[in-house]
């Protein structure tokens, strides 16, 4: 009981606990910084696992725009492509039609030429088979017409030579080969019908007649293209002659130019010179010397002679440049009426542009009711009172006439007495007044 009211232990007492509160306060203390300091090395994990995540993230997202322009590109690619096998599959459908087409044009022809064949062997075999009737029936006949050549001799003369065989228009043809020159003795061989078929044959004679044909055709073209030529070549002759002269003509036209100018020079110094040398001379030379009028006409003659050349080529120069200047400021003149025509029409189109302008300010103006009593000709009533606006004569005070010819869709003027000098105004749009009307008709 004496420990326990005697205030020292009371007081050691209390520093033990608050100690030991102190030591659980630090040791709180301590794990509250250690999980602080956790806490924060998570937050700095995070940040980094958050940048780097970030990082992937753009990353993700350029290579998503990447691979979407590219889908994109080869959607494009892909329609491009898709249009052109379109366009491919239906030229191959054109070509297929065409060729189809074509192979049947190609089987009909075929037909026909196998027909037409058929009938001209056909006709071949009984022309043969007719002339060999003839040749045995009418050797004398057969003999003396054009078609002998072409035959196999009689049985009587088989003797004959290739030359006989050749026809007119080749000379390159072979005739079967015939037996040796026998004599009459002999037996002759027989006639066969493909040796006169081989001979007389419709493709043989088409051959000819076409070559023939060719022939007279090269004939008949060759002077034409010899005087073609001809003329080509004496075009661009004369061609080269006109350049010839052509430049030639220029040249002779700046040698005259550099002459005129030389002489003008010379002229200007020889005329410099004779003034310098007519200061120069003496009293007793000019004493000595006889008059113009008693000098030999030679001498006068000589000197007006040697002056007058130089003086005409100068008249002559002067002339020339006041022609070019003339036609400088001709052309200096049209080119200014051009451009005060631009301006006149620029003028005019502001014109107009004005006019319009002011013409939908009166129309404003009229459409108003305001304005209809004081721009109206007629009296006003007696118990209607007039009503000026300032603002309505100020209005009437800044406009303007306009000619007839530039009204549009206007009415004749009337005379505005709201002030004391009358103002002429276009009114378009249709007023309601009698006397108007009566006037206007």
């Amino acid at each position: 009981m004496t420990l326990i009211g005697n205030p020292h232990y009371v007081e050691h007492h209390r520093m033990l606990t608050l100690r030991q509160h102190l030591e659980l306060v630090q040791s709180d203390n301590q794990q509250v910084m250690e999980l602080k300091q956790g806490l924060e090395n998570q937050k700095e994990q995070s940040r980094m696992d958050l940048y780097y995540l970030e990082k992937k993230l753009k990353v993700y997202l350029k290579e998503n725009d990447t691979l979407y322009s590219t889908q994109q590109r080869l959607k494009s690619e892909l329609y491009a492509k898709d249009q052109d096998l379109d366009a491919l599959n239906s030229e191959v459908l054109y070509w297929k039609r065409l060729y189809m087409n074509l192979d049947k044009t190609m089987c009909t022809e075929r037909e026909e030429f196998a027909r037409q064949q058929d009938l001209w062997t056909h006709r071949e075999s009984q022309l043969a088979f007719r002339l060999r009737r003839l040749q045995d029936s009418h050797p004398e006949i057969m003999d003396t017409t054009m078609l002998a050549p072409y035959l196999l001799p009689s049985k009587d003369t088989f003797v004959y030579d290739k030359e006989d065989f050749l026809p007119p228009w080749d000379n390159h043809y072979d005739p079967p080969l015939s037996p040796p020159h026998q004599s009459k003795s002999q037996p002759s061989p027989p006639i066969t019908t493909p040796h006169i078929s081989n001979l007389l044959t419709v493709p043989s004679l088409q051959k000819g007649f076409a070559r023939l044909g060719l022939e007279a055709e090269q004939q008949q073209t060759l002077p034409k293209q010899l005087t073609d030529a001809q003329s080509s070549c004496l075009v661009n002759q004369v061609g080269g002659v006109l350049d010839l002269g052509q430049s030639s003509m220029e040249n002779d036209e700046t040698s005259q130019l550099m002459l005129k100018d030389k002489t003008s020079y010379e002229d200007c110094i020889l005329d410099s010179y004779v003034q310098v040398r007519s200061n120069d001379i003496s009293p007793k030379h000019l004493g000595s010397t006889e008059p113009q009028d008693r000098l030999p006409l030679e001498k006068r003659n000589h000197r007006t002679n040697g002056q007058s050349p130089l003086s005409r080529q100068a008249r002559k120069l002067s002339l020339k440049n006041e022609l070019s200047k003339a036609m400088l400021s001709e052309h200096r003149l049209t080119l200014f009426s051009e451009v005060m025509i631009d301006e006149i029409m620029a003028l005019e189109d502001t014109n107009e542009a004005y006019k319009s302008y002011i013409n939908n300010i009166l129309k404003r103006i009229m459409n108003d009711r305001h304005t209809e009593s004081i721009l109206s000709i007629d009296p006003p009533e007696a118990t209607a009172t007039l009503k000026i606006i300032p603002s309505t004569l100020a209005r009437a005070h800044c406009m303007t006439s306009i000619s007839p010819s530039q009204q549009v869709e206007s009415r004749p003027t009337t005379i505005c007495k709201g002030l004391g000098n009358s103002v002429p105004l276009m009114i378009p749009g249709k007023i309601s007044n009698e006397r108007f009307n009566s006037e206007a008709s």
